[in-house]
């Protein structure tokens, strides 16, 4: 394979290989929280529970996800239930109506109502219910995002008001976006690309952080942690280095990686970059020639 090279600020960074290997597929439905916390007028509502829940589903099969809501506060709350289609860039988030996105599963998804009331100091169990049609050509990830929000979005109250002043007296809500994932049964593949790396240098530290973009361009989701091994010109191993927290990576989205290097010595250095899902038997890798000059 030919050799890709990119040049950031006189570090060489050359491109010799892509893949490792696959192997077998991980089947699971996940609940993501975006936000965390939703209060409004002496209510406060939160969701219980874990946010990330697993489940294989085939192809004309249901199942179902328990979502608890907890008032802590001292009135009634109301919340307003809907779906959202979500899509994620490199760093940036982007959201459409339900049921638009090439693998939105919003119309699989059965709600038991889009108003639910909790009373003060009390939880409800809101049941979700997931069909996956009996289509065979469904294969992988699909998913949407459930919005929990308050019906008392935002309160503003005009307090005193006179020929030039307004005093208003404001109230925000944040509400939860749980992202529903449904993966087809025994079927799909992840699939990762590396692009786009750089190595940028800190002028204080003289720290090195090697960054790439890391698209998914496979159909089944994916949750890899990534690291870099990096040898010296003899190949001598100087280190592991570690991204420190895993991303995940649904099907055509991307993220930006950043793994700090030490403050190496000038010369040329191998560095083989390594995306594993513990979850699942997916690895993939690349090796790159980095070439690193004097201060």
């Amino acid at each position: 394979m030919s050799a890709a090279r990119t040049n950031v600020k006189n570090y060489k960074v050359m491109q010799q290989a892509v893949n490792i290997r696959n192997w077998a597929r991980l089947c699971i439905t996940v609940l993501i929280a975006l936000v965390t916390v939703s209060s409004f007028a002496g209510a406060s509502v939160e969701v219980d529970g874990s946010l990330v829940r697993a489940s294989n589903v085939a192809r004309g099969e249901s199942t179902q996800e328990l979502i608890v809501l907890v008032n802590r506060g001292s009135e009634p709350a109301a919340v307003h239930l809907y779906l959202e289609d979500y899509h994620y860039e490199l760093g940036q988030n982007y959201y459409y109506e339900a049921g638009t996105t090439e693998r939105s599963n919003a119309a699989w998804i059965e709600l038991p109502g889009s108003v639910v009331t909790i009373p003060p100091g009390e939880r409800v169990v809101v049941p979700i219910r997931i069909t996956v049609p009996d289509d065979p050509n469904l294969s992988g990830s699909y998913w949407t995002v459930l919005m929990v929000q308050p019906l008392q979005a935002e309160e503003l109250e005009v307090a005193d008001q006179q020929a030039d002043e307004i005093t208003l007296r404001i109230r925000n809500v944040f509400r939860y976006g749980i992202q529903i994932i449904t993966n087809v049964a025994g079927s799909g593949t992840p699939s990762l690309v590396f692009e786009n790396p750089r190595v940028i240098r800190d002028a204080e530290t003289n720290a090195l952080t090697f960054e790439v973009s890391v698209r998914n361009t496979g159909d089944l989701w994916i949750n890899p942690q990534l690291w870099i091994d990096l040898y010296g010109a003899a190949g001598a191993r100087v280190g592991r280095y570690e991204e420190g927290r895993a991303r995940r990576l649904l099907p055509g989205t991307s993220v930006i990686s950043r793994i700090t290097l030490p403050a190496v010595e000038a010369g040329q250095y191998t560095a083989l970059l390594v995306a594993n899902d513990d979850t699942s038997e997916d690895v993939f890798g690349v090796q790159y020639r980095l070439e690193v000059p004097g201060r």
